[in-house]
């Protein structure tokens, strides 16, 4: 079985697919807008609260923002 890892590049083409900026996206997962961001750079790696958070309300299977 490979193994997957999240990718913030993948809340990113969520998020754009949804038609949702950084702001939004953010109040409705509950962080920071700046924090958002830098788990989309992938410079922050979320915790798995925040994974729920971010699937939740991008409407997603958590699976999708693995790979």
């Amino acid at each position: 079985m490979k193994k997957k890892y999240f990718s913030g590049r993948k809340v990113f083409v969520a998020r754009m697919y949804k038609g949702l900026n950084s702001k939004h996206l953010a109040n409705l997962s509950g962080v920071t807008e700046s924090h958002l961001i830098a788990i989309e750079q992938e410079r922050e790696s979320p915790s798995v609260h925040t994974i729920i958070a971010l699937a939740k309300a991008l409407d997603v299977n958590v699976e999708v923002l693995f790979e």
